[in-house]
């Protein structure tokens, strides 16, 4: 019986295989791809018009259609639990529709299933990102302290180290050095550090572009999540492109953003992040140019305390779709937030301070997503960010005054 069951397995895998290649041919999503964004039964319709597999052979033997739909069913249920948000603009698409009946959302005269940038676009798209956000780092944060303060006037110091950027970025050394072919196009050595890994992979990028070369003799970049990816992905290019866009938006300058500590036992990655505070932000990952309203996501920076330099460092990063963020109500289950409420920059000296109606957006944020007896306790920091209001015109003409008497005092010496 189990030798059955093994070889109906095989059976099917080898039947869903051509099927998927069908679709990829033919420029389309595989099955896997289809389900996290369309319901069941519009999938199997589009199955019927696009797969000759599925329509001459599925559809017909009902032991075979009857396996496939058990398959379906599993792969949206895993979905459901932790939903995998590789194309952005397409969830864009869907939730703005969602509202719509089936029939009406998903006509095939209507939709377009064609993913229109080319492989080599998008891989060049997302190492010249990768690039962008490592000449950002060296620009903005390298040796810098940047000092914080929060809404309950406590002051706290964040410095982000060189040999935390890979991670952070999405370049994990063990799971790249897994790659025999990576390591040779490469030239890694499995000596070679994280950084040295970083610098190799820029350096392709800027010279040579081995990799995207034989990227784009693979299979799509999108068909992976259920297989190794070190056999088919020669980097792990949909995380790079996830963690660079939340590096790009996480600016800690320019937008208010939450610290706020993790309940007791709770860790935001794994057993081994030593991250203790966490950094919240909610940011659009995807701009887009036709007037649409953006899609915000959440990032989670994890921060762990260096007492001997006095700081907080960034140590690990996530993206979590603003609705799925409920699920992560738990890790701070009646922690106290603090917002940011103003920024110390470190080269010119200056103090950013943010806005009131950016505070205020920032706290209904929370209330609507970290709220709840199972959530943040959010009562201090309703009246903290009130005692800042109270403050706001004070703090401003003082930042005010300041950056006059520094452009006189600079004058001076200029003429002097």
């Amino acid at each position: 019986m189990d030798f059955y069951r093994r070889s109906e397995s095989i059976k099917l895998y080898t039947i869903k295989k051509q099927i998927d290649d069908e679709l990829m041919q033919n420029g389309q999503y595989s099955i896997d791809i289809l389900l996290l964004y369309y319901k069941m039964d519009d999938v199997l319709d589009l199955l019927e018009t696009y797969s000759r597999t599925y329509y001459e052979i599925v559809r017909e033997d009902r032991y075979q259609k009857k396996f496939l739909f058990l398959y379906m069913q599993d792969i949206v249920n895993f979905y459901n639990k932790a939903l995998l948000l590789v194309d952005r603009q397409i969830l864009h698409m869907l939730i703005k529709k969602s509202k719509l009946p089936s029939n009406r959302l998903y006509k095939k005269e209507n939709i377009s299933f064609i993913n229109n940038q080319s492989r080599e676009d998008r891989l060049l798209e997302i190492l010249d990102r990768l690039k962008r956000c490592v000449l950002l780092y060296y620009n903005v944060y390298n040796k810098k302290k940047i000092e914080l303060e929060l809404s309950d006037k406590k002051k706290i110091k964040v410095q982000f180290f060189e040999h935390n950027l890979p991670h952070i970025l999405g370049i994990t050394k063990q799971q790249i050095l897994s790659n025999p072919e990576t390591m040779s196009i490469l030239n890694l050595k499995h000596t070679d550090s994280a950084i040295d890994i970083l610098y190799k992979i820029i350096n392709d990028f800027d010279r040579s572009q081995h990799i995207i070369e034989e990227q784009t003799k693979r299979k799509h970049i999108v068909d992976q999540q259920f297989l190794n990816p070190t056999c088919y992905e020669l980097l792990p290019f949909d995380k790079i492109d996830l963690k660079t866009r939340a590096f790009m938006k996480n600016s800690p300058y320019t937008h208010v953003t939450t610290f706020v500590s993790l309940a007791q036992g709770e860790r935001l990655t794994n057993q081994n992040d030593w991250a203790d505070q966490v950094q919240i932000a909610r940011r659009p990952l995807v701009d887009y140019g036709d007037g649409s309203p953006t899609i915000d996501d959440y990032i989670l920076t994890g921060y762990g305390e260096n007492k001997r330099l006095a700081t907080h460092v960034p140590i690990s990063s996530i993206v979590v779709a603003q609705e799925n963020i409920k699920r992560y109500r738990k890790k701070f289950k009646s922690q106290k937030p603090h917002t940011i409420i103003s920024v110390k920059c470190p080269a010119s000296d200056y103090i950013n301070i943010f806005s009131p109606k950016e505070q205020i957006q920032v706290y209904y944020q929370l209330l609507e997503d970290f709220g709840g007896d199972d959530g943040m306790d959010l009562s201090e920091l309703g009246r903290e960010i009130l005692e800042f209001i109270n403050s706001y015109e004070d703090r401003v003409e003082k930042e005010y005054q300041k950056r006059l008497e520094m452009k006189n005092l600079y004058h001076q010496y200029k003429k002097g």
